[in-house]
């Protein structure tokens, strides 16, 4: 078990047995001897520097596709792509979360980070699904999460990390961190446009849209252009 930053790592069964790991190189732990973990539902007690912590393994959780077919079907990609509050059954027992799904077909490695792992992208690897995709269900996380993708390219380069292109909600400039977000909770306002009469298009009136031009473009020092110098380029 990789642990970058852990000082011990022990495994708490559902019967309340204990079983701390070895140490192996730097940040990895081992069990020595041989156990089953297959039935039974279990947590990881990590001590950090800085204190004690208790959670479900992340990496005992698989059937992370709710839908195949959702995953075809455009309208309704978006109730299984990027960050959705779920709960998945471990040999019975119900564990809330969030599951993470994004596609990167090209990438050598892809990790979700956080504040839930002081966004160290060592910590929640995520699984390489069929189809270029790659999930990864983390357990006990809630909505309003921050959380971003750590990607390697092809070769294993990092790439900038990556807000979520299926997130719901974001963080504002200069992080722009996508936001775990449960779109049942969102009260819809819009039955008088959907039961509109409608008309032939070209009798519809015209929307302009603004785009803040400033927003796509910074300098070195991180100052966003103003009008003057975006007039230049």
């Amino acid at each position: 078990m990789y642990m970058p930053g852990a000082d011990s790592v022990a495994v708490l069964l559902e019967n309340g047995e204990r079983i701390a790991l070895s140490r192996e190189a730097d940040s990895g732990f081992i069990l020595e001897g041989e156990m089953d973990f297959t039935a039974s539902l279990y947590q990881l007690i990590v001590n950090w520097p800085h204190g004690e912590q208790t959670f479900y393994d992340p990496y005992q959780f698989h059937d992370l596709i709710h839908s195949q077919s959702a995953l075809v079907t455009p309208s309704q990609m978006y109730n299984e792509m990027g960050a959705q509050l779920i709960t998945l059954n471990r040999n019975g027992k119900p564990v809330s979360g969030v599951r993470f799904l994004v596609f990167a077909p090209h990438a050598s490695a892809v990790s979700v980070i956080g504040h839930f792992n002081a966004w160290d992208g060592r910590r929640h690897s995520m699984q390489r699904l069929d189809d270029g995709l790659w999930g990864l269900f983390v357990p006990g996380l809630e909505e309003d999460t921050l959380y971003k993708y750590e990607l390697k390219d092809s070769v294993g380069n990092g790439l900038p990390h990556k807000a979520d292109p299926w997130g719901y909600h974001s963080e504002q400039y200069p992080s722009f961190a996508s936001k775990v977000y449960n779109p049942a909770t969102y009260q819809w306002q819009d039955k008088a446009w959907q039961t509109r009469p409608v008309t032939a298009k070209h009798q519809e009136a015209l929307s302009f849209y603004e785009l803040h031009a400033g927003s796509w473009r910074t300098h070195p020092n991180g100052d966003m252009y103003n009008y003057r110098e975006l007039l230049m380029h």
